[in-house]
């Protein structure tokens, strides 16, 4: 275990377990680093990792070494039932170190999310922040039983669940859990890195998700571009994220989609500048932080209707709404929105006034404070 306790660091020590299955290059693991970056003149933070998944790890890694963060990496531990990797080390950890805050990610989570709760002092403050999905988007939920119990006993044992957007709530997985302290706090954008630069060229569309997840419904997106592209040649589609390297594109529209694969940040920012509108037509979308991001860059988004994303969105400035199986009406958007200059900087002024650092991580912060406070009177 690393030791990067200071006797004279008097901030509170807070601890993220994590599973190595979480996505730490999308925005599971974005929010988690913004929040750290944000907060870490208030927390001696530390991230409790294990090491199965060899990507999601090494991009924690890279992450603690620049921002000199104490990551602790153990062995998995799986958990027959139980969709994540789990980590070994949670007992011994939480037994050797007294932390004054945890937090667990993760509404899969159920093998780490178990362990902590075993190990847990009744002194810590407990945070959950489950980014909380149907059971359906595990593809094959019978075979994760324990993800319902797990679920239910960590909502009744945390302080504050923070959920993305009120909708959560409302999802099956609350049904049995009753009255919990929770709190709406919208994911956060950069908006230093995320700003409209004023490009926005005509006919471009984008695409920016982890493209190996069927429910981002690529196919849907496919079929309707070459709607589009049938009706308006000069449209151009691009596809960014994991997977989307591999994305099997028809034979008619191969020449007019590029695939960009993983992308680092700064190529991210200049996608999203680069294009006139961005498209996720996702069956479920627990937050959908590149939404958020490309709106503060000043692009019109257009998404598949449904609760979560209509509970952040509805309302914002350049946000259109389709339903994703009729192909025909999202060809249609696809060939008819259009926006000049004013409009991107009417759009990316909206979003960032929502999203901004202060206004989302700010919010998180006063709530743990608090937190913090009550438990010490």
């Amino acid at each position: 275990m690393n030791n990067f306790m200071q006797k004279s660091d008097t901030r509170p020590s807070y601890l993220f377990v994590i599973a190595s299955s979480c996505q730490m290059y999308s925005g599971t693991g974005t929010a988690i680093y913004d929040w750290i970056v944000y907060a870490g003149e208030h927390y001696r933070f530390s991230i409790l990792m294990d090491t199965l998944h060899e990507g999601n790890f090494s991009h924690t890694l890279n992450f603690c070494r620049k921002h000199n963060i104490e990551l602790i990496s153990s062995p998995a531990f799986q958990l027959p039932g139980c969709p994540d990797s789990g980590i070994r080390r949670v007992a011994d950890v939480l037994t050797e170190r007294d932390f004054d805050i945890i937090e667990c990610v993760s509404w899969a989570n159920a093998a780490t999310n178990v362990q902590v709760l075993a190990n847990l002092s009744p002194s810590t403050l407990l945070l959950y922040t489950p980014h909380t999905q149907p059971l359906w988007t595990l593809g094959e939920p019978t075979r994760f039983p324990l993800v319902g119990p797990v679920f239910e006993k960590m909502a009744r044992r945390s302080d504050t669940i923070f959920i993305d957007t009120p909708s959560e709530a409302r999802l099956p997985l609350f049904e049995q859990v009753g009255a919990v302290n929770s709190a709406a706090v919208p994911l956060g954008v950069d908006t230093d890195r995320f700003d409209n630069a004023g490009l926005h060229r005509a006919n471009q569309l984008l695409c920016v998700c982890d493209c190996r997840e069927p429910r981002k419904r690529i196919d849907l997106l496919l079929r309707a571009f070459e709607l589009a592209h049938r009706e308006k040649p000069q449209l151009r589609l691009t596809l960014a994220g994991k997977g989307s390297d591999l994305v099997a594109v028809p034979e008619a529209i191969q020449g007019a989609v590029s695939r960009h694969g993983y992308v680092s940040e700064s190529q991210l920012v200049d996608l999203y500048n680069d294009c006139s509108l961005f498209v996720l037509l996702s069956d479920f979308e627990a937050f959908g932080l590149p939404i958020a991001e490309a709106l503060c860059t000043g692009a019109p988004v257009l998404l598949n209707n449904q609760d979560a994303t209509q509970d952040l969105f509805m309302g914002e400035p350049g946000v259109y709404w389709a339903d994703n199986t009729d192909s025909q009406a999202v060809a249609d958007l696809m060939c008819s929105i259009k926006t000049n200059k004013k409009e991107h900087q009417r759009i990316s002024r909206a979003a960032r006034r929502k999203f901004k650092f202060s206004a989302t991580y700010g919010q998180k912060l006063k709530i743990v404070e608090n937190l913090l406070r009550d438990s010490k009177t």
